[in-house]
């Protein structure tokens, strides 16, 4: 037996759900009232840092409001995504992080991470989109990718990275993968230290950023055999993608992006996505880019999402390919 509440009851109930949706949405109209906060979980100096700066910069043009920015580094980034994480969802609190979020995901123990990937925080907006090439030294004979391919495929090659489970590292995995080579990927602290060896000769092949790469290849200390980038680079406007080559699984793209706690409000969330797209589209943000490699690429942020879960599953697909390999 059910029993009704009283119609005094249900009023009242209806007043405070009212009131609730109410007040929430007045505390979004209302947004930004006071300063926000942006965490780069990298140390101060680096790429993502300035990038995060440009963005925090054009933010607060925008908004009306102080933008800080504060480092917090330590534990390949967990330590800053976990603040986050566990900071209140009203759009106050921001990570600005690189695409290595998707390869701390795939690879570290959940238990290790400090936060749940799938509630804890949230995809916003993509700041921009950078462009991945490969590149060869010396010691290959070959002049383009197939004669590449032919020629890892006939003897041991040595790939550089910048770094165990860095993107250059699932770049060089995603090749082998994808043509069936099998470079051995020897680890290094930078991309400077790697791309150095790749002109000495001490490593065969390197994949790294387009503007990094292309002051060497227009030298000719390096040889470009493809953007693995999904379009052409306009800092090297002649060298083919790897799709276009025929390898599309190759694919591998850098990008930054920005992310909120979980449970942040839709609508705040589509605000802070519109606020990032206008200002990476200015002509000052479009010239930093530009400088790094990277183009301005608004998408919605449902879009971001779904690209962050999608190319998270696709390197626990490879991980396992890895450590696979690692056992024969």
């Amino acid at each position: 037996q059910t029993c009704a509440l009283p119609i005094s009851m249900r009023i009242v109930i209806r007043i405070l759900v009212a009131w609730a949706f109410s007040a929430a949405a007045l505390a979004q109209s209302d947004f930004p009232n006071r300063p926000l906060k942006i965490i780069v979980p990298y140390p101060p100096g680096g790429v993502t840092d300035v990038a995060t700066r440009l963005t925090a910069e054009g933010l607060r043009g925008r908004l009306g409001q102080p933008v800080v920015v504060e480092n917090r580094p330590g534990a390949g980034s967990a330590i800053g995504v976990s603040a986050v994480a566990r900071s209140t969802p009203d759009g106050y609190t921001l990570l600005f992080i690189s695409s290595a979020y998707t390869t701390l995901v795939a690879t570290a123990p959940a238990k290790d991470l400090g936060f749940d990937p799938s509630k804890d925080i949230l995809p916003a907006a993509m700041a921009a989109l950078g462009e991945f090439i490969m590149t060869t030294g010396p010691s290959t004979k070959a002049g383009n990718l197939a004669e590449f391919i032919t020629e890892a495929k006939s003897r041991a090659l040595f790939v550089g990275t910048t770094g165990i489970n860095s993107g250059s590292h699932f770049a060089a995995e995603a090749f082998n993968a994808a043509t069936n080579v099998n470079m051995d990927p020897v680890h290094y602290k930078g991309g400077n230290e790697a791309g150095t060896d790749l002109m000495a000769g001490r490593v065969d092949a390197y994949f790294g950023t387009v503007a990094y790469a292309a002051p060497f290849v227009k030298q000719g200390r390096m040889k470009a055999m493809a953007i693995v980038s999904p379009v052409r680079s306009s800092l090297l406007p002649n060298v083919t993608t790897i799709t276009e080559a025929g390898y599309k699984d190759a694919e591998f793209s850098s990008w930054w992006g920005v992310f909120t706690p979980g449970r942040t409000p839709a609508a705040l969330v589509e605000r802070l996505n519109g606020d990032i797209n206008t200002v990476m589209a200015t002509a000052e943000s479009r010239k930093f880019l530009e400088d790094l490699g990277a183009v301005p690429h608004a998408i919605p942020a449902a879009q971001f999402g779904g690209m962050v879960r999608e190319e998270t599953e696709r390197w626990k697909k490879l991980v396992e390919k890895m450590k696979a390999k690692e056992k024969k």
